[in-house]
């Protein structure tokens, strides 16, 4: 079976000054008593998505936004913010769209790019380290040209990256993962052929897709929490649903127990 949680309120206090409205790709962490949830949002100077951050004593009250993003660019779409705790201290992951190239009109004449980066992260001063690149999308094959969704964990003593590939809101939407040899540097990709494969708990329904995961404690070792897809019968569309499932190394293979599915019930 699943787990369940609460659904207690909108995370964000108010509408951040420097973003337009529309959030994506949360991530809460504790840090010396403050809680931060990260995000992603639509600068409204700009129109690229940067990094936010908020924090909150009490998460139930909800996060209280900065009034300037973490970290944003002119060139590129910065989203999906996850952060990794080290021995050396926190770390931020984040995927990058690069847009493809353009004609004197604007017209797109080439494809984006994507990749997965990483920089020594200080909440208390709101502040991003040097750059890494940590993975690359490979333009051909199951990840058709994009990868995002990041996040860094321990799995039995090696650092996994966790990604997602190919379109979100598609069945091709799946994860892969690479091995690293530190969360700062780049990262060896072990679901080259095919994405890494998620066997579905009978309680979970018929599920298309699933990625978007996320490392969250467990009681017998590493767990993630994903974004699952179920057909819609009365549409043709795709719904989302909230999934859990265990971590382990199987044959020297990065390997999921059984997706189950999260009860959402609000107070």
């Amino acid at each position: 079976g699943g787990a369940a949680v609460r659904e207690v309120g909108a995370a964000l206090v108010r509408q951040p000054a420097w973003s337009t409205q529309g959030f994506a790709g949360p991530s809460v962490v504790e840090d010396d008593g403050t809680w931060w949830l990260l995000f992603s949002s639509q600068a409204s100077d700009t129109g690229r998505y940067c990094l936010g951050v908020a924090s909150a004593t009490d998460v139930s009250e909800g996060f209280e936004p900065a009034d300037e993003p973490l970290l944003c660019t002119d060139e590129r779409d910065l989203i999906d913010p996850s952060v990794y705790r080290g021995d050396d201290g926190l770390v931020l992951t984040w995927a990058e769209r690069i847009a493809g190239a353009t004609d004197a009109e604007g017209t797109p004449q080439g494809p984006d790019s994507w990749r997965i980066t990483a920089a020594p992260l200080d909440l208390a001063e709101a502040s991003v380290g040097e750059v890494s690149e940590l993975l690359t999308a490979l333009a051909d094959g199951w990840e058709a040209g994009v990868v995002d969704g990041p996040a860094l964990v321990d799995v039995d003593g090696r650092l996994v990256l966790l990604y997602s590939g190919n379109q979100w809101g598609t069945e091709g939407y799946a994860p892969g993962y690479a091995v690293c040899e530190d969360a700062t540097s780049a990262c060896v990709r072990r679901a080259v052929d095919a994405p890494l494969e998620v066997p579905v708990d009978d309680t979970a329904g018929d599920l298309v897709a699933l990625a978007s995961l996320q490392p969250v404690a467990g009681d017998g070792g590493p767990e993630v929490t994903g974004h699952g897809l179920l057909p819609d019968g009365s549409s043709g569309q795709a719904e989302p649903v909230a999934v859990r499932a265990g971590l382990s190394w199987r044959d020297d293979a990065l390997a999921l127990d059984a997706a189950a599915p999260i009860e959402i019930t609000s107070v």
